[in-house]
């Protein structure tokens, strides 16, 4: 996962900000940042990352406010924002119909991709173990939930004022570093393109780091070499480094290779959802059941994988067709149901006649030991709570408030008088997919049908996907035309 997720994808992502910087070819990019961040773990090691690590975020939040800062001010400030970006921009759970984001996939999707994050993955487990003591663990993981909660801020606000400012922006890849070129002087592009490039080469490093840790420490000392001394263990973890990026870099070229399936984020989150699955069903049935045995770990982290993976290289290649796979976060929570499933039959058979001591403690046992959670760490955890569900309501809010469109469909020829449906549809979701049905039950008229927008707003400077047929006039209904076989991409 170290190498597949850390490496592949953030290579991948890393490589094409740095195609957009220096106009390098992608290869180029991704090797040079594998060679930078490998001297970097090289020469440093834990301690190094992890200073650099805060040194290097620090930066990032305080580049990135600069250049929300200059959106605001340039797009007409945060009540221009608010009224202007459209009201499926502000919405978080989107139509169960939606496409790219069902709410439902969303709701059982994510929570999988949350735990193996969070709870197993090296690159984040090391560093709270690495804290000075629990208590400062347990403040450190709520001040990294509190982190979180400026990506809103830092990277989702400048996607919505991108909207505004560049609406024909063809790349969507390439938004945020168009906001920084056109907006921000010379010397603060400097500054963020510095810091952006120094946050990656951080997050390979750390990578790198972890992956030479696990192997060294759980694979070579333990099964191979216990007796290895000190130099000739970082020796292996250096090996192990340069190995490492070494695929890394044949990873990230190969996930390019995928990028005409999904866009970039919807590709990180599928690649992702195959990873989770065989981790989150372990961690989750061995904290929760202590019946769980090592036979149905190692089954379910073994054959689990497989199944995934290969469940995984079949959607990405739409076999046997496109339409036969659900979405991706669908497909994470399946996978991850069945390996829970698995695990507990597995656990039962192979359950050992007579009942062996634990020497691993439960969830309540660990609870009981470590002592209370402590006032600081509860605040903490409390108000992030509050603060979340805040958020997600008042998104939510805002997509209801602005929820203001008024589409009707009627046959080609009819005016605008006699063609309105007797239920319009009140989201562009909704319209697209009446129309997508149509076509494909055969009920599209062969002249085509008339998409009438009656009430809602146009701005001039955001066209539709396909602009409307008829010049826009405020006050009046804009017409579409759609014929059978088009893609319903009208976008008032």
């Amino acid at each position: 996962t170290i190498v597949i997720s850390w490496l592949g994808l953030t290579l991948y992502a890393g490589g094409l900000l740095t195609c957009q910087i220096t106009n390098w070819p992608l290869w180029l990019s991704v090797v040079v940042l594998t060679v930078v961040s490998a001297f970097f773990t090289l020469a440093g090691g834990l301690k190094t990352v992890a200073n650099t690590n805060v040194f290097q975020m620090s930066l990032l939040i305080v580049a990135s406010l600069i250049l929300v800062v200059f959106g605001v001010v340039k797009a007409g400030g945060i009540g221009a924002i608010a009224s202007r970006v459209p009201a499926d921009h502000w919405r978080i759970f989107l139509p169960a119909d939606n496409k790219d984001f069902p709410w439902h996939a969303i709701l059982l999707g994510y929570p999988v991709l949350g735990i193996w994050f969070w709870c197993t993955d090296q690159s984040m487990v090391q560093a709270v173990l690495g804290a000075k003591n629990l208590r400062q663990a347990r403040l450190g993981t709520g001040f990294c939930g509190w982190l979180k909660i400026l990506d809103m801020l830092l990277f989702i606000v400048p996607g919505m004022i991108c909207i505004l400012l560049f609406p024909t922006l063809a790349e969507p890849n390439d938004a945020y570093m168009t906001l920084v070129k056109e907006l921000l002087p010379h010397g603060l592009i400097g500054l963020i393109m510095t810091v952006l490039m120094a946050a990656l080469i951080s997050t390979i490093a750390s990578a790198l780091n972890s992956l030479g840790t696990i192997f060294t420490l759980d694979i070579y000392q333990k099964r191979f070499r216990p007796q290895a001394t000190i130099g000739e263990t970082i020796r292996i973890g250096r090996i192990v480094t340069v190995v490492g990026s070494v695929i890394g870099v044949v990873l990230a070229l190969v996930i390019a290779l995928l990028k005409d399936r999904l866009d970039m984020f919807s590709l990180f989150q599928a690649v992702l959802g195959f990873l989770a699955p065989p981790l989150s069903a372990v961690f989750i049935i061995g904290i929760l059941w202590r019946k769980a045995t090592a036979a149905a770990a190692n089954t379910v982290l073994t054959v689990g994988t497989a199944i995934s993976f290969t469940i995984g290289i079949l959607f990405f290649r739409s076999w046997p067709s496109q339409e036969f796979w659900p979405h991706f976060m669908m497909l994470t929570f399946y996978i991850f149901s069945g390996l829970c499933a698995l695990m507990v039959v597995v656990s039962l058979l192979t359950r050992p006649a007579t009942p062996q001591p634990h020497t691993l403690p439960t969830l309540r046992e660990c609870h009981r030991m470590c002592g209370r959670i402590g006032t600081a760490p509860a605040v903490c955890w409390g108000l992030l709570t509050v603060v979340m569900i805040g958020l997600y309501a008042g998104f939510q809010i805002m997509a209801m408030t602005r929820q203001n469109v008024e589409i009707h469909l009627s046959p080609d020829g009819r005016d605008d008088g006699s063609g309105r449906a007797a239920s319009p549809f009140r989201t562009l979701d909704r319209a697209r997919a009446e129309i997508g049905k149509m076509q494909t039950e055969g009920r599209m008229p062969e002249g085509g049908i008339n998409v009438w927008l009656h009430k809602g707003t146009y701005p001039s400077e955001a066209p539709p996907l396909s602009a409307p047929e008829e010049s826009v006039t405020p006050g009046k209904p804009i017409r579409w035309r759609v014929f059978p076989g088009d893609k319903a991409e009208f976008k008032p």
